[in-house]
């Protein structure tokens, strides 16, 4: 019988504790992805109803009231044509919750009209989107005025788990109800 050095038997062990550890975790990927563990899911639900001191305004004319400590920026697509302002959770998160106010030129179109139904968004003649694309819940109206198209898009998210949403939860609602067009 040979005998293993001090050396090799480290080593050894190292290694089958290493291959140990790498099919505990191999094991346990599908049921940490399906649960969103660790992955960094964020969908909190603002906390004070829409207060006009959040109100962001974009440059362009139009503003909406962001939940309170939230950020809002402005973003600017040149070669799509289009103005932005993204609401966000103050976090880094994989998946968050996020609201997309847009401005778009007369080329946007939608991606799929027949996923859409005419309806009424505030005073605005809108297509409506509902439901579950990708990794979130999405709400999205799409309107014009005035010669220009707008869209107020929420996408609530669920990551890789089954989706938490069918509808806009009412606590949305009095800030999708913010929405405002400030110019002439």
């Amino acid at each position: 019988m040979k005998v293993i050095s001090f050396k090799n038997r480290t080593f050894l062990i190292v290694l089958i504790i290493t291959g140990i550890a790498a099919g505990v975790l191999g094991f346990l990927m599908p049921w940490v992805a399906s649960h969103n563990v660790g992955l960094g899911l964020v969908d909190p639900e603002p906390k004070l109803p829409p207060l006009e001191k959040n109100r962001f305004y974009h440059p362009k004319g139009f503003s909406i009231i962001a939940p309170d400590g939230w950020i809002s920026s402005i973003k600017t697509i040149e070669n799509e044509s289009c103005d932005q302002v993204i609401i966000e959770p103050n976090v880094d998160a994989r998946w968050s919750s996020r609201l997309v106010i847009s401005l778009n030129d007369e080329r946007t179109t939608l991606l799929d009209p027949n996923e859409y139904y005419p309806d009424k968004y505030l005073e605005y003649d809108a297509m409506i989107y509902e439901g579950i694309l990708g990794n979130y819940y999405d709400w999205h109206a799409f309107f014009s005025y005035k010669n220009s198209q707008y869209s107020v898009l929420l996408m609530l998210p669920h990551g890789h788990g089954p989706p938490k949403y069918e509808k806009v939860p009412d606590y949305w609602w009095p800030f999708l109800e913010s929405f405002r067009i400030d110019r002439k």
